[in-house]
Formats: C-alpha cells, sequence, structure tokens
C-alpha cells in the first residue's frame, strides 16, 4: 500500500519542500531524548541548527511534559526563564536540571510533579521564591533551609513527615496536603505564615496555630480535626476551612449487583439521554451479553454486533472466533490486552499501564460487511473531566474500579466504549504524496495493533487525509495561515488525534532525533499551534488523554 488511506484528498501545497522529504531517518524504537529541544524549538519556531540566543531570552516560562527521563542541557540558554513547570511520572534528574538552570537568575516559580526523593541540587536555586513539589518520595527538605527568599511552598501527595527544616524560613503560604505530617511545632514562630494547608493531613494537634501571628486562613479538609477547642476564641481572624468535613464513602452500604434484566428494561423504556447514559455502568455490570450490545450502540455503533466478549473475572465471556489480532478464542481479558499491546508496551509504558487499569471488558465486533473492531468497555470519573490535563494523567491508575463494584460507586462514575479498527500495515519504504516521505515508523507500529482508536468524545485518529491548506479547501494560502499562527499550511498534516477542542498534526519540517515529524498541538479556537513531541512521548501523554480519559 502507498497510500495511508484510500480517500485522501488531493494534495494541497507542496509538501515535499519540507524536512521530512530529505531527512534520514533512524530504524529504532525509540528515538534518542531529545523532548527538552523540540519543546524550546516548539516555542522559538527554530526548527534547525543552534537556537539564537535572542529567541531563548524571551522564554520567561513554560510547561515540560515527560513521559520518561530527560536531558535537561537544552535548559542551560534559558537565561530569563522567570518560571517552570516539570511534570513526569518517573523520576527526573533534579542534579541535572538545578545545574541546566544556573544561569536563570531570574527563576522565581519552579514547579515539580514526579517521583523525586533528593532535593539536595535545588539548594543552588537561591533566587526562588515559590515552589511547588508534587507526588515526591521526599522525606528530607533539608536543603529548603537555604532558600531563604522562599514564601510559598507546596508539598503534595508523598510520605512528608518532617517539617523542622522550615523553621528559619520567611515563608507566607506552606501546603503540605496529603502527607504523613503530624508534628506541626516546627512552624511556631513563623511571623510571616498566612496560609496553611493541611488537607488529607493526619493532624490533629493544631495548637500551634495560636504561635503564627500573620495566620489568617488553614485548611482542614479530610483531616479528621472535629473539635478546634477555644482556638476559634482566641484566634477571631483565622478561618478553619473544612472542620471534620470527610469524603462520602465510594460504595453504598446497600448498593449491590443489579439483575441482568432489570437495568436494561429500564435502559429500553426510556428515551431520556442523561438516564440512559446513567444506566450504562449498569448495564455493563450485569454481564449480560445482551445488554452490553446496548451499550455498543448507544455510543455510537448500532451497526456493530458483538460476537465475543471478555471481562473482568472471566464471568460472562463469551470466545472470541478468528479475529484480525490473532486473540486466542479463550485469551480472557488480561492475556487479550497482552497480547494486544505488548509490542508497543515499552515505547508507551504510560498508555498501555492506564488502558489496562481502565478497560473492564473487551468485544470483538463486526459490521454487516464482516469487518472486525474491539470495543474496550472502559470506565472513568466524572470529576476527571474538569480535572487539568496534569492531574487527569496522574490520577488514571490510582484507584482503579472493577466490575463487580462499578454500580456501587453511583453517579460519579461512567463507562464509554473505545473502538479499536482492526490494523492496517502499510510499506514502509512507499513515499505517500502528502507526507513527502513514508508513513513513520511510530505510526506505523501503532497501525499494527489499531489503525484507529477513540470514542466519540475523541481519541487517536487513523485517516492522515490532508493538510491544513486542503483541511480549508476553498480559503486562501494566507487565511489558513493565519488560523496557524502565521505558519505555512501544507507543512501540518491532520491528524493523529482530536477531540471538540484540539487537535494533533504532524509537523513535516520540525522533527524527532530519528527523522520522523513530531506532533504539534493545534488549538484551532485560539489560533496557536505548538508543544511539538515524538510520537511516543505524544501518546503517552495527550494521545493518552484523547482515548481514555
Amino acid at each position: 500500500m502507498t497510500e495511508p488511506t484510500s480517500d485522501a484528498t488531493p494534495i494541497a501545497g507542496d509538501p515535499s519542500r519540507y524536512r521530512y522529504a530529505r531527512a534520514e531517518r533512524l530504524d529504532v524504537a525509540h528515538p534518542p531524548d531529545q523532548v527538552v529541544e523540540l519543546r524550546l524549538r516548539s516555542i522559538t519556531g527554530v526548527h534547525e541548527g543552534p537556537i539564537p540566543q535572542h529567541s531563548l531570552d524571551e522564554i520567561e516560562g513554560f510547561w515540560l511534559h515527560l513521559s520518561r527521563p530527560a536531558d535537561f542541557t537544552a535548559l542551560a540558554g534559558l537565561r530569563r526563564l522567570r518560571w517552570l513547570a516539570v511534570e513526569a511520572p518517573t523520576d527526573i534528574d533534579v542534579a541535572g536540571l538545578s545545574t541546566a538552570l544556573a544561569a536563570a537568575t531570574s527563576l522565581r516559580n519552579l514547579h515539580i510533579e514526579a517521583p523525586i526523593a533528593d532535593l539536595t541540587s535545588l539548594s543552588a536555586l537561591g533566587g526562588l521564591s515559590e515552589l511547588w513539589l508534587g507526588h515526591t518520595r521526599v522525606t528530607d527538605l533539608t536543603p529548603l533551609a537555604g532558600l531563604t527568599g522562599l514564601r510559598d511552598l507546596v508539598v503534595e501527595d508523598g510520605p512528608l513527615t518532617d517539617l523542622t527544616p522550615l523553621a528559619g524560613l520567611r515563608l507566607n503560604r506552606l501546603y503540605v496536603y496529603r502527607t504523613q505530617v503530624t508534628d506541626l511545632s516546627p512552624l511556631a514562630g513563623m511571623e510571616l505564615l498566612e496560609v496553611l494547608g493541611l488537607n488529607g493531613c493526619p493532624v490533629s494537634d493544631l495548637s500551634v496555630t495560636a504561635e503564627l501571628p500573620g495566620l489568617r486562613h488553614v485548611n482542614l479538609r479530610r483531616t479528621g480535626v472535629v473539635d478546634l477547642g477555644d482556638l476559634p476564641a482566641r484566634l477571631p481572624s483565622v478561618t478553619f476551612e473544612g472542620l471534620a468535613d470527610g469524603e462520602p464513602p465510594l460504595l453504598d452500604e446497600d448498593g449491590g449487583l443489579p439483575s441482568a434484566t432489570d437495568p436494561l428494561a429500564r435502559f429500553r423504556e426510556t428515551e431520556d439521554f442523561t438516564d440512559r447514559w446513567q444506566l450504562l455502568p449498569a448495564l455493563i455490570a450485569t454481564r449480560d451479553r445482551e445488554a452490553i450490545q446496548d451499550v455498543v450502540g448507544f455510543e455510537g455503533r448500532p451497526g456493530l454486533t458483538l460476537q465475543g466478549l471478555f471481562l473482568q473475572g472471566g464471568v460472562g465471556d463469551v470466545p472470541f472466533p478468528a479475529n484480525p489480532w490473532g486473540v486466542p478464542p479463550d485469551a480472557g481479558l488480561a492475556q487479550a490486552l497482552t497480547h494486544l499491546w505488548q509490542p508497543i508496551a515499552a515505547l508507551a509504558p504510560r498508555f498501555v499501564a492506564t488502558l489496562r487499569v481502565r478497560t473492564l471488558g473487551l468485544a470483538l465486533l463486526t459490521d454487516d460487511a464482516g469487518t472486525a473492531t474491539l470495543g474496550y468497555l472502559t470506565w472513568g470519573r466524572d470529576a476527571d473531566a474538569q480535572a487539568p490535563r496534569e492531574q487527569r494523567l496522574r490520577q488514571a491508575t490510582r484507584e482503579p474500579i472493577t466490575l463487580d463494584a462499578l454500580v456501587g460507586h453511583g453517579g460519579d462514575v461512567h463507562v464509554r466504549v473505545v473502538f479499536g479498527t482492526a490494523p492496517r500495515l502499510v510499506d514502509p519504504a512507499a513515499t505517500v504524496p502528502l507526507l513527502g516521505g513514508p508513513v513513520p515508523a511510530p505510526i506505523r507500529e501503532f497501525w499494527a495493533v489499531h489503525h484507529s482508536f477513540g470514542s466519540h468524545f475523541g481519541g487517536i485518529v487513523g485517516a492522515l487525509r490532508c493538510n491544513t491548506l486542503g483541511y480549508f479547501d476553498g480559503d486562501g494560502w494566507e487565511q489558513v495561515a493565519e488560523r496557524l499562527g502565521g505558519h505555512p499550511p501544507d507543512r501540518f498534516v491532520h491528524g493523529v488525534g482530536s477531540d471538540h477542542y484540539e487537535s494533533f498534526l504532524l509537523d513535516l519540517d520540525l522533527l524527532d532525533a530519528a527523522g520522523y515529524p513530531t506532533i504539534a498541538r493545534w488549538a484551532f479556537k485560539e489560533w496557536t499551534i505548538g508543544d511539538h513531541k515524538p510520537f511516543w512521548d505524544w501518546l503517552d501523554g495527550d494521545g493518552t488523554r484523547l482515548a481514555l480519559l
């Protein structure tokens, strides 16, 4: 096959003039680490060669989303950086990060969300006034004792217990949410401390608050504190928020699995969309083939018929007939997922881990022509939809919900069917005119599992149909370029992913270290494009969010 899709539109512009058409391409699973450099090139618009110092000097701050350990050397030229946020699911090189930031004398705000344990090297960043440490393994704050300019400190979600090293700091705000802090006495005498966040901490003794003359607000949510004694009377200017405010139980005391018929009968009786949406968890929880067939139809695929089914625990399984993926008839859910995704598990570990945790069942579906599709029955929490991107990814595999406990979680949990189409194999040497080169190797490897993968909410798109100039067929070059922040519209190919507010496009001129197009985020309502990443890094971040969260 020489085209990625059979329905590609005529080629607009001249894609062959971009770097991908003439690049040397490496046959490697993961290109050499270049994520930090790509982020800077995406911001500055400098695609090859050294990035001029004047371009680096214009950068004041940005988010850096990582899916694997990264080389921070490229940050060394950011002399005027004022803030930086780094988010990663794995440990990062804090020493390398601190060394690279040494020249950023204006750096005031550093945000790290990663399972780091050692803060020693942060002691060199003496200009910091705000430090946010989330989801770390930090137990020793001693390296922060010398950061005398620090005013706001956040240490969230970790094993921290000891606040003693903070005693000499002049903090205005301190948040130790969801840590193991119990002893607040090291804070005594902090004259400037105005806000103290203790959400989720096992504290009981709050007497130190009477020794904080500047204190105005204390967050006690989910601490278990129920009695403040005479503190409110002694400290009338302090607001104690969340007293005895606990999270509601996840399971209803009298909740149980519904019968196999009641939810389905109610689902078929009502025509109200919301009522039917709220019944989907109950339908899947029945493990009933007919009920799950109705879920598939409700999710926008009424023409697909269920032929095989694997569910958590094996109860209700229907053997798979022969299928394009070679999944064995009696594989069961766990073995089937391993069979399908093992080829890319090391390339996109967060994506595959999230898929495993979120999948309650796997359905083999066919249309009238016999074309096969896999339907992944997945769960999600309604509150996650409103959470920031980083939080949604970070929490994706936490507190998993099982099929047997699905209904007991009440209205906070929803289910959706993520559809994975049959594999599509392409000639790795064939030039695709739309790209000016072959289908990139990472995309070919994903297509070998599913050509497309998503739901009506969004997902990973299989068809590389057109570039942006062809996407706005009939509009002139200048009009379309304006929607891309001034970039040439034949440079970006649609697309590898999308949802209601953004699309992710192949950039034919900004390549990864292996010579393949990077993935750029196009916020089409804002007319901006950027945040370039290699495909596997994108899949472990925004790709995971689009398809599964």
